[in-house]
């Protein structure tokens, strides 16, 4: 599509690490997934972290920021992990190698499906 720079133009993959994927799980898993996008077309403000929170019987106990692939939040701070402003964006120290090496062979054709 152009490389990262071009497809950034309308694209942004934004992971929520600990949360399954209907919700739920250890991490914060609340979060305004309408306003980002909706700032994006209407201001031309494309996100590039959205605030995330986790709720227990409807009391807020942890804040985190998620960042667009492939920087991660660090707390970089020492401040409390349950607290936002504790963490900041960065690379991850080892990154992510996508090559999956099957163990084993599929049915033909197979292979052209999972690339």
């Amino acid at each position: 599509m152009g490389g990262a720079a071009d497809t950034q133009a309308f694209a942004r993959l934004i992971v929520l690490p600990g949360v399954a994927h209907r919700g739920g799980g250890d991490g914060p898993d609340s979060f305004n997934g309408l306003g980002a996008p909706l700032s994006w077309v209407e201001q031309g403000q494309a996100p590039s972290s959205l605030l995330t929170s986790k709720v227990v019987n409807g009391t807020v106990t942890a804040t985190r920021p998620v960042y667009q692939y492939l920087l991660i939040a660090v707390d970089t701070t020492g401040g409390p992990v349950t607290e936002a402003a504790s963490y900041t964006a960065r690379l991850p120290p080892v990154r992510f190698d996508a090559n999956v090496r099957w163990a084993a062979s599929f049915s033909p054709g197979y292979e052209q499906v999972c690339g």
